[in-house]
This record gives C-alpha cells, sequence and structure tokens, in this order.
C-alpha cells in the first residue's frame, strides 16, 4: 500500500515527492522479487535436481494442480516434484503476463511436457497467495485444454 505523505509536508515538497519516490521503489523491488521467485519456480521444472523449495514456499505451503491434485506441505511439494520428474519431461512453460495485488499474485502460462504417449500441453494460470515472508503460501493452478475451438463455427 503506498501511502500519502505527511499532513504537515506540502503536497509538492520535495520531501513529499521522495516519501513517494521511495515508497514506489520499495514496491517495485517486492514485486520483482516475487516475479523472480515464480520465474525460479518455473524454471526449475526443466531441472530435474533442482532442490531449492525452500527459497520459494512456506514449509506448510499449500499447492493445488489444475487437474485436481493437491499438495499440503512442502515435503509433499517435494515429493510431487521429484516424481513428476520420473515420468514427463518439460518442453516449455513460458510466462505470458504477472498481475500483482498486495498478498497475491497471478501467473498466466503457456505448459507443454513430454511423455511416453506424446506431448501434452495447455494454457492456464496460476493464482499464488504470498505470506508475511514474501514466500508462496498457496498456489492454485487452473488449466485450460488445447486446441483452442469455436463450438459456433459451423451454425
Amino acid at each position: 500500500m503506498i501511502r500519502d505523505p505527511p499532513k504537515s509536508t506540502p503536497l509538492y515538497s520535495s520531501a513529499a515527492s521522495d516519501v513517494y519516490k521511495r515508497q514506489i521503489n520499495n514496491l517495485e523491488r517486492i514485486i520483482f522479487m516475487k516475479e523472480d521467485l515464480i520465474i525460479e519456480w518455473f524454471q526449475s521444472w526443466f531441472d530435474s535436481h533442482w532442490n531449492n523449495f525452500e527459497v520459494i514456499f512456506e514449509s506448510d505451503a499449500y499447492y493445488s494442480e489444475s487437474w485436481g491434485p493437491e499438495y499440503k506441505g512442502i515435503i509433499e511439494i517435494k515429493k510431487w516434484f521429484n516424481d513428476w520428474h520420473e515420468h514427463f519431461k518439460l518442453d516449455k512453460w513460458e510466462i505470458k503476463q504477472f498481475i500483482h495485488t498486495n498478498k497475491h499474485s497471478i501467473v498466466e502460462w503457456h505448459f507443454s511436457c513430454i511423455d511416453l504417449d506424446g506431448v501434452h500441453e495447455f494454457d492456464g494460470i496460476s493464482l499464488i497467495e504470498w505470506s508475511p515472508n514474501s514466500l508462496i503460501k498457496s498456489l492454485k493452478e487452473f488449466g485450460s485444454s488445447l486446441p483452442k475451438y469455436d463450438p459456433f463455427e459451423q451454425l
């Protein structure tokens, strides 16, 4: 939240401007830090040996996948990550955009992976809730199947 300068400070004073700029710079710094953590999480899926969970997730984090499974706590998230890499290989996980509020981030993305059955891909979003420590407290994925189609095209 950006605060107004104190009432005793003239609106267009240098001090008021400095306070506002520091708040904007701090807000930008926090947003960039959160985006860096999200990018690291997405990139980690390319490396089956990645093991930096404590830098990104709270120990009691909650994670739900778009198709139903949910993982409670960092131990289950680690197990899922390791199990997933035994069966799949990430092809791409591209971030399309970020949207941030004070306690939440939304990430729109495109995902593609490969297994013995071929390529699986879909679009999705992640709704992320941040802890006071700026770690992920909750991450919920929502997916949209591909290919897209117009159900009324033949009408």
